[in-house]
């Protein structure tokens, strides 16, 4: 092999297998999951976890996979299984989401709303203020839901969820092929690696979301496949369709830029390996060509479509300053808290000058860490955990259940005895994806040329979201990757495990083995984990008092009118459109209320409501009732009302239980 190429596929052993090491570490003594705090704003909660439990469990898959290694299935049957598996998998999912019956909500919202006003000659969001001329990277994403509604109609969410559906088993189907024709060939590992996407739980329950992620994923891991297709064939029908599938990848989830570019890598590695340079250039030019082409065909398709110069929206930049930002406004270190928008906003969403605010501000945030390292290593290590130790991939966060909304099978699923159980179950799913990941590399990472390229596509993922914003969703399409190896892996423990047998039995390994046990049952109550932040005493609060920051609409009790701003004058309209849309942001005091219109607050001048750009605004007290109705309360005396003869809104004294004081919060 040449040396630079036996170099470059060391360098990413060592370094997956660093980050591997230290998240299964974080993975043994906590876990965490995203709950709300008493404002009501989500927060990320650290919870002790019990690696003398990870062990009895691990101990237990071990003795399955000996059992099933014992069946000794052969490739045919274990194809036939696999289909089995992935058809009932398919059915549950696709059950899933014909009873979902909750319209989409947050981004998938406003994306979906987009492409539908685009449908209606409505190009409202492109304008200032509005959503995608802030992000302006999830614009290709709205002009691909506006073509696909050509064929499957307007606001289709069934059809779109089960497109959905369909993303999921082509990845998984080729994952199988990759790993049953590499290195896995001729085992079981195949059969236990589909069996084991299809019981990672928030796949199946991420179906519901209308982002991008599944199909975004499928494009990227369908362009992996051909990419390895034409190594192994060397024709260009191959390398063409490659770039294809990942420009268009990154066209619907920006987050695949990351495939793109270890496929670029891969790429070099492979001229290293094989000398064939005129080859390798050309292939490499390819798959450049094909991002850049596609990406710049798609924005000029949307100017075309809109008839206006599309803005730039929040740079770059802003996303990495709020990145690295551990504060008290988000839910977590590095977890989105609005900086970002309030920047843009506060810029005259004027980029460059938005770029310049955060170029500032990670400065002084580098500053910072290097005048206290141990407040950095401890940021770090926090976010670290609260992407990729998070069991349920924040499934549970993004769906709030009222009474109605669903049906009795989803509400089942999200009953909160149920979320617990499969937390606890995805928990243990975690730390053997990344033991199992981690265990590949110590026993089987020779047996390929190119199979560590998820491998390069986790780490990359990794190092991404140091600076980035993190979030558990962020992981799962990492989790997915790693599956593969972890099968390998687990199934290479056990055969070692099988080949010691009773040599292993000696009076020196069972003191060596109580002596471990000894220090598993004693390592998570050691109070270096607590001043490093990964276990907090912190509970979240009850979810019926509480109300969520974020985009919204506030309409009265009866649901038919909704808060909204017209020239400084605040009342209730019947109309629902995206100008009506606040913002809900909770400080110390109370919740500030933001209209998207212009940007003002609702506030009060004297005695009367009012909508102004106050640079210190007034905070609400949100009191919420049982039903998830709410009190928008000035002081514990006053509220604000509205009269539905003349929709006027006012403030008035408290009265419990009346109708013209009650409003909701709803998507």
């Amino acid at each position: 092999m040449n040396v630079m190429a036996k170099i470059t596929r060391q360098i990413i052993y060592i370094f997956s297998g660093v980050v591997l090491s230290v998240l299964t570490f974080i993975s043994l003594i906590s876990s965490c999951f995203v709950g709300l705090d008493e404002a009501g704003e989500e927060r990320i909660y650290y919870f002790r976890d019990y690696p003398l439990v990870h062990i009895v469990a691990f101990a237990l898959l071990m003795g399955l996979l000996y059992w099933v290694r014992q069946k000794k299935i052969s490739r045919e049957k274990g194809k036939k299984i696999v289909k089995y598996i992935l058809w009932i998998w398919g059915i549950a999912a696709l059950f899933w989401v014909i009873i979902y019956q909750k319209d989409p909500v947050h981004d998938s919202r406003n994306v979906l709303m987009a492409a539908t006003g685009m449908r209606q000659y409505n190009f409202t969001s492109f304008t200032e203020g509005n959503y995608l001329y802030a992000w302006s990277g999830n614009r290709k994403l709205a002009l691909c839901l506006y073509l696909v509604s050509f064929l499957i109609g307007v606001d289709n969410y069934v059809l779109l969820r089960m497109l959905n559906v369909g993303a999921f088993l082509l990845i998984f189907w080729l994952l199988y092929k990759l790993v049953d024709d590499s290195w896995g060939k001729g085992t079981m590992v195949p059969v236990i690696q589909v069996l084991a996407c299809c019981l990672f739980v928030p796949l199946l329950l991420y179906t519901t979301l209308i982002y991008g992620d599944g199909y975004g994923l499928a494009l990227a891991v369908s362009a992996v496949y051909a990419q390895l297709k034409y190594f192994s064939k060397r024709k260009y029908k191959w390398a063409c369709l490659s770039a294809l599938l990942i420009a268009a990848a990154c066209i619907v989830r920006m987050n695949e830029l990351i495939v793109w570019i270890a496929m670029i890598v891969l790429a070099i590695y492979d001229v290293l390996l094989t000398r064939k340079w005129k080859e390798g250039v050309l292939y490499i030019l390819i798959l450049v060509g094909a991002v850049w082409g596609i990406n710049n065909a798609s924005e000029m398709t949307l100017q075309r479509i809109t008839q206006m110069r599309l803005s730039d929206g929040v740079p770059v930049e802003s996303w990495i300053a709020m990145g690295l930002q551990d504060n008290d406004n988000g839910r977590g270190p590095g977890c989105y808290n609005g900086y970002n928008l309030w920047s843009f906003n506060g810029n005259d969403y004027d980029t460059e000058k938005t770029r310049a605010e955060a170029r500032k501000d990670i400065r002084e945030t580098l500053e910072e860490f290097s005048r206290e390292p141990d407040e950095a290593v401890r940021f770090l290590l926090r976010k670290i955990a609260g992407q990729w130790n998070n069991p349920d991939g924040e499934v549970f966060n993004g769906t709030e259940i009222k009474e109605g909304d669903l049906a009795a099978g989803i509400k089942a699923v999200y009953n909160e005895k149920n979320i617990v159980l499969i937390r606890i179950c995805m928990n243990f799913l975690q730390t053997w994806i990344l033991a199992g990941a981690l265990c590949y590399l110590l026993f089987h990472r020779e047996k390929t040329e190119y199979g560590w390229i998820f491998l390069l596509i986790f780490l990359g993922g990794f190092l991404f979201h140091l600076f980035w914003e993190a979030s558990g969703r962020y992981a799962v399409p990492y989790y997915v990757m790693l599956i593969s190896y972890a099968c390998m892996g687990m199934v290479s423990v056990e055969e070692r495990i099988e080949e010691a047998g009773r040599s292993c039995l000696t009076k020196r390994n069972l003191l060596a083995v109580t002596v471990i046990l000894l220090v598993a049952a004693g390592l998570p109550f050691l109070t270096i984990w607590r001043k490093a932040g990964l276990v907090t005493e912190n509970k979240p609060a009850g979810q019926e008092k509480m109300v969520k920051s974020g985009f919204c609409y506030i309409c009265t009790e009866t649901g038919d009118l909704y808060l909204s701003e017209q020239e400084g004058s605040v009342l209730v309209l019947r109309q629902k459109t995206e100008e009506q849309k606040c913002s809900l942001y909770a400080g110390d005091d109370g919740y500030t209320v933001r209209f998207q219109k212009d940007q003002s607050v609702l506030s009060i001048e004297g005695d009367d409501v009012c909508a102004t750009k106050e640079e210190y605004p007034l905070e609400w007290s949100i009191r919420m009732t049982k039903d998830h109705k709410c009190y928008i309360m000035k002081d514990e005396e006053t509220v604000l009302a509205y009269n539905p003869e003349d929709w006027t809104v006012y403030l008035t004294e408290f009265e419990e239980n009346k109708e013209e004081q009650l409003w909701k919060v709803c998507e």
